[in-house]
């Protein structure tokens, strides 16, 4: 761009110099043929002619007759015409540059206005750096890009430029916003895991103090350490949990989707659940119609019938004894939708949005009660997602009695969905 303006300058100069080299040889030529207009006059026979010749050549002050060239004639800075012809060029040559000074003065005005435009505009820019990187950075600061001063560039380029740091800002706030979300989850995951673990231990420490008194009898006995393995296995799927997470976060464990039966991976799942159900004698009914039977879904059957075994284990845990947990499956024109509906304690409405994130665990005295760790449905949910899919609860606790029931819905894209 200063190449430009460089260019720009040398071409107006050159211009100006060619426009007075063109005034003057204009008129120096009028001046020749006013001349030879008056010689051809001078020649003439009649007096009169003459007289009125030098009376043009000469002064306006009366002069006696004489031979034409006495009269200065030849001697150009005695005449009247040479005198016109020099005073113009220098009016023109004094116009010329008077105004490529001002236009130059111009230039170089603006040319300082904008330099100090764009110091200012780096000097914000530099700063909302700095502040960004001593993370002291607010939203509330905004930078001065929608002043958009004129940088270096066509305007074209310069809206592009202030639009890019525009975007840059705002990358800037999501990632510091992102990191401080972050932050708080990872204090907020240390707190969680160490009341999880904290829990647990207790338990076990208690168990273990009860048991080293040595004045228990044989059935005392065998309760306490029933109680030290009921803590240690819950202990064991915290930790497997916590592991399988960790696990998916990092992007350590991958899912690998191929087709398979939908039914399949859901009876496997109750297979696996149903030892629990059968203490306390619920039924595990299904719903559907014949076509599910062979119905195959893109998936990975070993987590996401891991899935459905949280669920389960979820609808069995709080649920009465000589209850039922139903699964329904439908096809549906984008999607197959899986119901798992129980006959449980159910969650309220200002809970239902929580009971997916990591380690919530719903206030319910019937829910603190049982053993759990609150990351079973946030594992859920990462693996539904990983699916492509999704996952919602509806409950309406309080409106049907003490028991009313959760329906977890899980819906997964049947865009790869075929019959065999």
């Amino acid at each position: 761009m200063r190449e430009r303006k460089g260019l720009f300058g040398v071409l107006l100069f050159v211009g100006i110099v060619l426009f007075n080299i063109g005034f003057f040889f204009c008129s120096y030529q009028s001046y020749q043929d006013k001349m030879e207009i008056l010689g051809r006059m001078a020649e003439a026979d009649e007096q009169t002619i003459l007289d009125t010749a030098i009376g043009l050549l000469l002064s306006e002050e009366k002069v006696e007759r004489q031979p034409f060239d006495q009269y200065g004639y030849q001697n150009s800075f005695r005449n009247r015409y040479y005198k016109q012809l020099v005073r113009q060029c220098i009016w023109c040559a004094g116009g010329s540059a008077v105004f490529f000074s001002v236009l130059v003065g111009m230039l170089y005005f603006w040319e300082k206005q904008k330099i100090r435009e764009q110091k200012k505009y780096l000097r914000a820019l530099g700063q909302c750096m700095a502040e960004f990187r001593e993370n002291e950075i607010t939203e509330q600061e905004q930078p001065v890009f929608s002043e958009r001063p004129v940088l270096a560039g066509s305007e074209a380029e310069a809206e592009y430029v202030n639009e890019q740091l525009e975007a840059l800002w705002t990358e800037m706030i999501l990632k510091q916003k992102n990191a401080y979300a972050e932050k708080e989850n990872t204090k907020a995951f240390v707190t969680d895991l160490s009341h999880q673990l904290k829990t647990p231990v207790a338990a076990l420490d208690t168990c273990f103090s009860v048991l080293e008194s040595q004045t228990l009898c044989e059935e005392e006995c065998a309760e306490f350490y029933g109680r030290c393995r009921q803590e240690l296995e819950g202990l064991k799927t915290l930790l497997d949990a916590l592991i399988r997470i960790s696990y998916m976060e990092a992007g350590m464990i991958r899912i690998v989707c191929e087709q398979a039966v939908i039914l399949d991976t859901l009876v496997a799942a109750v297979n696996r659940i149903y030892p629990k159900a059968s203490e306390k004698h619920m039924e595990i009914a299904f719903d559907y119609d014949s076509e599910i039977e062979r119905m195959v879904v893109l998936q990975d059957r070993k987590w996401l019938c891991e899935a459905f075994v949280n669920l389960l284990d979820n609808a069995v845990k709080y649920s009465p004894e000589y209850s039922e947990i139903r699964i329904s499956i439908q096809k549906q024109v984008s999607f197959v939708r899986i119901e798992i509906a129980d006959q449980g304690i159910g969650i309220s409405k200002q809970e239902q949005h929580k009971v997916f994130r990591r380690f919530y665990r719903s206030k319910d005295h019937r829910v603190q009660t049982n053993s759990g760790s609150g990351v079973g449905l946030y594992l859920v949910r990462r693996i539904v997602e990983e699916h492509h899919g999704n996952i919602s609860v509806r409950s309406e606790k309080g409106k049907k009695g003490d028991n009313p029931g959760s329906i977890f819905i899980v819906q997964l894209p049947n865009s790869n969905l075929t019959k065999m």
